[in-house]
């Protein structure tokens, strides 16, 4: 609470580091990890988590509506501009990805389903069924066609089926049985995977925690 909220806006900073300039009020959703942010107030009693909770999940809907309302996709960075929160422009942390669905918001359908899962905290669920509808059908129901990059309009400009990225979708397709099919999809696929890298690996792992029922919570 001390060092990584921005506690004028309430939001989740890109590190202890990014208290000044432009980086002050800029957020990464891959860090909207809303049941953790639950997890800390329960077991702080510190109120002024709620207010943290509230504004990222009035991000996560603004960004929706805004910039990605046909995918439900979320950039890797976002930055607050003219009042309103936005996809970062071209290098505005780490390349020119940033304000696109790239190797840090892959990990949001993780990050925003396990909270509904885990709550039924339903304030991002049209974002999130957008999103798994979209995708299905992007993909054809295929999850080895899953690409490793795309625009928040849909547009792919990934090459590569990586698991940092198919994974995550396997969690967000579990808050509606509609995804069921979808779901056995994504698991045998995540589950027969040959090794990547640590990152990839790891959200492949986690993802699996939360599919088979295994996530710990608080």
């Amino acid at each position: 609470m001390d060092n990584e909220i921005n506690q004028t806006q309430w939001t989740i900073r890109l590190g202890d580091w990014a208290n000044s300039g432009s980086y002050n009020t800029a957020t990464r959703p891959s860090d909207f990890m809303l049941n953790h942010l639950k997890a800390f107030q329960q077991a702080t009693g510190d109120t002024r988590w709620t207010n943290v909770i509230d504004k990222t999940y009035t991000i996560i809907n603004s960004l929706y509506t805004g910039y990605s309302s046909s995918t439900g996709l979320l950039p890797d960075f976002v930055v607050y501009s003219g009042g309103v929160y936005k996809p970062a422009a071209a290098n505005f942390l780490e390349d020119a990805n940033d304000g696109n669905y790239n190797y840090n918001s892959c990990r949001t359908p993780w990050r925003i389903a396990t909270d509904y899962l885990i709550t039924g905290d339903s304030r991002a669920l049209t974002q999130l069924n957008k999103m798994n509808t979209w995708i299905k059908t992007k993909v054809s129901s295929t999850p080895g066609s899953i690409k490793d990059g795309y625009k928040l309009n849909g547009t792919v400009f990934g090459s590569y089926n990586s698991g940092a990225f198919y994974a995550p979708f396997g969690v967000s397709a579990m808050t509606s049985s509609t995804y069921q099919s979808w779901l056995n999809s994504l698991w045998s696929h995540t589950a027969s995977s040959a090794a990547e890298d640590y990152y990839e690996d790891s959200i492949k792992l986690f993802s699996m925690i939360v599919m088979s029922g295994n996530w710990w919570t608080y």
